[in-house]
């Protein structure tokens, strides 16, 4: 029974010794230079093709639900936008009308797309590029692709004048743009211009 038992006892020291220069050989395998570890070895960082096509897939369907809410907006913004200019260039109109104490015409030309500030002489000069009145729709950047639509006076024609009072016949100015129809109303009481 001794026999077995420093059997066991010497299997054990042995193994435990073993144990010991395994460890200590792993360690300065580790930690030598010499040794190299293959990419594949090494945890890897990054992502899969899998994933990145599962996120482009998803992008691209935001951006597809994206893309005509950003498009109507953008119509509703620019149809909106002319129609205020127009309607401030109607006022100018009259306040010009009333500080000169003559007579404005604003001319419309729904052909051609285009409208003009006139007095008894001739063209007026815009107030900030100091060139004639003009403004030809397919010419100016905020009013590109606006179709002046419909223009109607009350009394006919297509001239809306501003007596030295500020007066005018009133009418509607109709502007389209991408489906989207903007109304310019003047009036004939106080000769403002509104949008609706």
């Amino acid at each position: 029974m001794i026999s077995n038992k420093l059997k066991v006892t010497s299997f054990k020291k042995r193994t435990e010794a073993r144990s010991q220069r395994l460890s200590a050989l792993s360690f300065q395998l580790q930690n030598s230079s010499l040794v190299t570890r293959h990419p594949s070895l090494t945890t890897a960082k990054g992502f899969t093709f899998i994933e990145l096509i599962v996120v482009v897939a998803v992008m691209s369907i935001f951006a597809g639900l994206a893309i005509p809410t950003f498009t109507d907006a953008y119509a509703d913004y620019k149809v909106e936008s002319a129609a205020g200019r127009i309607a401030a260039d109607i006022r100018y109109a009259r306040s010009y009308a009333i500080m000169t104490a003559g007579t404005i015409n604003v001319v419309f030309d729904t052909t051609i797309e285009k409208y003009e500030l006139k007095d008894s002489s001739g063209q007026i000069k815009h107030p900030f590029s100091k060139n004639n009145f003009l403004i030809t729709m397919t010419k100016q950047f905020d009013l590109e692709g606006i179709d002046l639509y419909q223009v109607t006076i009350n009394g006919g024609g297509s001239t809306l004048s501003f007596s030295d009072l500020g007066i005018t016949a009133g009418g509607t100015i109709t502007i389209r743009y991408a489906g989207r129809i903007k109304t310019i109303t003047v009036s004939s009481i106080d000769g403002d211009a509104s949008v609706s």
